[in-house]
């Protein structure tokens, strides 16, 4: 059966972030125009469809979920107007499920958070030997470096454009701020400072790691990262890595798994940084992979940690689900944030097992017998 049906409005919001591209432009260019967006193409994108095969009789039939105490206490905590009755539920959620749902918080806490945040960025300028540190303030970032300012001033909008699209995706308001505080990032020129922190403050060097998303129990996000050679990539590992953190503040503190949480950082930063191709090297990398073994690995789904080479499936698995159905895509990230398993929540929102998710992306790309 081929099912044919227009983009959400929710991809819609979510696709904008693909039209910033502008060939031979300057990385200046590039970070300045990213807000822009062409009325033509946005026209167009209205328009198109998406095609999808599926196997007939292969999946349980659509069911609607019921408004059970998952849902409810979902939409009670950030919904109902008395923040006494919304923390009384708050706290009976976590006693129930251990899920601990993120409050509201008041713009006088926000205030001290932010004040503790920049307490801890003067502690970092006392005990990391680096350059000149220059705090760079938005209205939910942090952004802390010792990069040359001329350079430093073209990677906070990215940033932005990453908090702005992801809300679109989720249907968040953008003005409102999801983070603790504000969201910290460390960037260092140096390789060797950036280690350097990493030893101090989270007691482990990471060799190996161009940036890290340190998403802490108390609900702090602090993404530490190096500049290296290429400024494109670097901007890309920055969106990247801060867009965990945005997809922790979600909700809840229940984490997603792995090819989702990698395959939606991985998506975010292709769409924001669109001049950068690393991420379109991965996914022909892993689609030769594919078509050379005919599996996405076996252990893609249930991994921990997918495969370097899978990071590129991962992000093309996930513009696969958002074409197919952008709403069912933020339901079934709405649902695990809540304490369903990953499992049901696919189900629920697509209609499709694993395996069925697989054959479906292989008939997509061209590999109808795609194992998982």
């Amino acid at each position: 059966m081929i099912f044919s049906r227009k983009i959400d409005p929710f991809f819609i919001g979510a696709a904008l972030a693909c039209v910033l591209t502008f060939a031979g432009a300057t990385l200046a260019r590039d970070a300045s125009n990213l807000s822009q967006k062409s009325s033509d193409e946005a026209k167009s994108a209205a328009k198109a469809k998406v095609s999808v095969n599926r196997p007939k009789d292969t999946t349980a039939p659509a069911r609607n979920p019921p408004k059970n105490a998952l849902q409810k206490a979902g939409k009670s905590a950030r919904e109902k107007s008395d923040p006494e009755q919304a923390e009384r539920e708050r706290r009976e959620f976590l006693k129930k499920t251990g899920i601990l749902l993120w409050p509201e918080l008041s713009d006088e806490q926000q205030q001290a958070f932010v004040k503790k945040q920049k307490e801890h960025l003067e502690e970092v300028r006392k005990k990391v030997p680096a350059g000149a540190l220059q705090l760079y303030e938005t209205d939910f970032f942090l952004f802390f470096s010792d990069i040359a300012p001329m350079y430093a001033k073209l990677y906070v909008p990215y940033l932005d454009a990453m908090y702005r699209d992801l809300c679109k995706a989720f249907g968040l308001d953008p003005k409102k701020n999801i983070f603790q505080g504000k969201c910290l990032v460390i960037a260092f020129a140096q390789e060797a400072s950036f280690q350097q922190y990493e030893t101090i403050f989270f007691k482990e060097a990471k060799p190996g790691a161009q940036g890290l998303c340190h998403c802490n129990s108390n609900g702090e996000v602090i993404m530490a990262c190096f500049a290296g050679l290429d400024t494109l990539y670097f901007a890309s590992v920055m969106v990247h890595e801060t867009s965990h953190g945005f997809m922790f503040r979600y909700k809840s503190n229940k984490q997603i798994p792995n090819w989702l949480n990698e395959g939606a950082a991985e998506w975010i930063a292709k769409h924001v940084v669109t001049r950068d191709r690393a991420i379109p090297r991965k996914i022909q990398k892993s689609l030769a992979q594919m078509r050379q073994t005919g599996s996405m690995g076996g252990n893609f789904f249930s991994a921990e940690h997918i495969e370097k080479w899978q990071y590129g499936l991962a992000a093309h698995l996930t513009e696969f689900l958002l074409q197919y159905n952008a709403q069912g895509y933020k339901r079934m990230i709405d649902d695990i944030k809540l304490g369903k398993s990953w499992r049901d929540a696919l189900q629920d929102a697509y209609r499709l097992t694993p395996e069925e998710l697989a054959r479906n992306y292989g008939i997509w790309i061209g590999l109808p017998m795609l194992a998982p």
